[in-house]
């Protein structure tokens, strides 16, 4: 007889976040894994492979699963575990392809498959360092391809390879793209207009789908618009210029309701040629997380001004000052403290040319609800719940269609 001692140790799958593949600190060095998902084991299927990854400075980090001989799908999760932060769920044997910046932190990856999928896939993740972000861009400028360029709302471009960047106009939220290579007479424009839309995808994709006039030009869409996910798409025709260009159009919509609209269109290529273009710029797009709105407005101040015909003084026909018509030009400043506690204060100030400041000071609590909507409960009873958008590089959202600024309480 011989004596021993038995250890048991439960070694996690790697279908749940502790027992995830971990792949390390990610550089610029790409890290491939080559496995495959959807078959039986160990008495059941794998559907769920999980891997997890760190980063040590803010970095634009790649992910992409290829090689695929069935459907299979990819998620990027925080590091919670649980918060989704990008998604890639293309259809068939297509591949699969994330792009964000991200902050320093662990990080994982899930690849699923839908359904009875099989499939052998590769997945390669690879990081790259960001010391070039231009955020407004100016007139005056050209940025080379790689640069990210940041728009108000928050949304990114890097600048494709082969292409160059700048703005025409004193608004920083049109970019121009130009190649001098490929295609040299391509016209390529990446709009963030409106930084938020805040009504359906039906309506955007209604507002795409109507002709619109510029310089004379008429630019005749060729059918109605298509919505597919958080795509619009639709081409056109600029009937009344003298070589009638052809384009295609692209509109994205993020997950705080930020859009970007790619224009691509010319009179030398297909339009194929333009797609694939539209295609390419808006894999170089980069969209923000979805804003945790209990973090962000906790503590928080939103202020709003508004000043009536304040560079207006209102005559009588003797050319003497009117103090009815005067009576009617106001003053208000709001400010809604939203605390950690999920208590707020509302304070409205209006000031009249003959009344005064009248000041009111309402309370109450607050909560965000599943519609991303700021709810205020006030004492009395009342309830006003309206949605809420941004907060965009400024510091400043949309409050139904009100922008605020946003301050810290101290």
């Amino acid at each position: 007889q011989t004596p021993y001692r038995l250890n048991l140790e439960s070694i996690p799958d790697d279908n749940t976040i502790d027992g995830a593949n971990d792949l390390g600190k990610l550089s610029n060095k790409k890290l491939t894994e080559k496995e495959k998902i959807g078959f039986k084991e160990g008495g059941g299927r794998d559907k769920v492979d999980l891997y997890t990854f760190d980063l040590n400075q803010q970095r634009e980090v790649n992910i992409t699963l290829n090689k695929l001989s069935g459907n299979a799908n990819i998620k990027l999760i925080d590091e919670d575990g649980e918060t989704v932060l990008d998604k890639s769920t293309n259809k068939g044997k297509n591949s699969e392809r994330i792009r964000e910046v991200l902050e320093p932190g662990s990080y994982y990856v899930e690849v699923s498959v839908p359904g009875n999928n099989q499939t052998n896939y590769q997945l390669s993740v690879s990081s790259e360092k960001i010391d070039n972000v231009v955020y407004p861009p100016k007139k005056e400028e050209t940025y080379k391809a790689g640069t990210w360029v940041a728009f108000e709302n928050r949304v990114g471009l890097q600048i494709p390879k082969g292409w160059v960047g700048g703005v025409t106009s004193n608004y920083d939220e049109t970019l121009i793209l130009a190649s001098s290579k490929k295609y040299p007479d391509v016209y390529v424009e990446v709009d963030t207009g409106n930084s938020y839309w805040t009504g359906s995808m039906g309506g955007l994709a209604n507002k795409w789908s109507q002709p619109s006039e510029l310089n004379g030009v008429t630019f005749q869409p060729q059918g109605k618009a298509k919505i597919k996910g958080n795509q619009i798409t639709n081409t056109y025709v600029a009937k009344g210029s003298e070589l009638e260009e052809k384009f295609y159009l692209v509109a994205t919509v993020g997950p705080n309701y930020e859009v970007a609209t790619v224009l691509v269109g010319g009179t030398e290529n297909k339009l194929k040629d333009y797609k694939d273009i539209a295609n390419n710029v808006v894999n170089n797009l980069d969209f923000p997380e979805p804003t945790d709105w209990e973090s962000y407005l906790s503590d928080r101040w939103l202020s709003y001004y508004f000043n009536s015909d304040w560079l207006e003084t209102d005559l009588n026909f003797n050319g003497v000052i009117d103090p009815w018509e005067e009576y009617l030009d106001q003053e208000i400043s709001t400010g809604i403290f939203l605390y950690g506690d999920h208590s707020f204060n509302y304070h409205f100030d209006s000031y009249h040319e003959i009344t005064g400041t009248i000041q009111s000071i309402l309370s109450g609590t607050w909560d965000i609800t599943n519609k991303n909507e700021l709810a205020l409960y006030y004492e009395d009873g009342s309830v006003s719940v309206k949605p809420i958008f941004g907060p965009d590089l400024d510091n400043e959202v949309l409050y139904s269609d009100t922008v605020y600024s946003v301050h810290n309480i101290n």
